[in-house]
């Protein structure tokens, strides 16, 4: 924790190692990549059946796949050159927008994307504690 407080204080960043998350072939972050690889590599039409339309007063959270530019909501002024999908980061999050997940991979295949952002979350949250425990000693 310590150390984490001292680099940040002198280069505001730094590469977390030994997290938990797995760097190897069978660990989440190397499971999440390949389920992301799979998803992209979908056919146009496949992910499109599962597109984040835009927010409404009903559904402020959108969920889902979102093509090469259509994320930043404002085209006209910034153009995203990036696809990618939104995904739910745990059960308060799923209650107010569903994932949305392409039905041409198994579930199987897919559920570390739904697993991944949880456990980012967590991480997050203990780095957060660590360094705040360090700054008030």
């Amino acid at each position: 924790k310590e150390r984490a407080v001292e680099v940040l204080q002198t280069n505001a960043s730094f590469l977390l190692v030994n997290h938990g998350l797995g760097n190897s072939s069978s660990g989440l972050w190397s499971k999440a990549l390949s389920a992301s690889r799979q998803l992209f590599a979908l056919p146009e039409e496949s992910k499109a059946e599962v597109a984040a339309g835009p927010p409404t007063a009903d559904a402020p959270v959108v969920r889902g796949y979102f093509g090469v530019g259509a994320e930043s909501g404002t085209r006209a002024s910034r153009f995203e050159c990036k696809e990618g999908i939104s995904l739910a980061a745990g059960e308060r999050s799923v209650r107010l927008a569903p994932n949305r997940l392409p039905k041409d991979l198994p579930p199987e295949q897919l559920s570390p994307l739904e697993t991944m952002p949880a456990q980012l979350r967590l991480l997050a949250l203990r780095l957060a504690d660590g360094i705040a425990d360090v700054a008030q000693q």
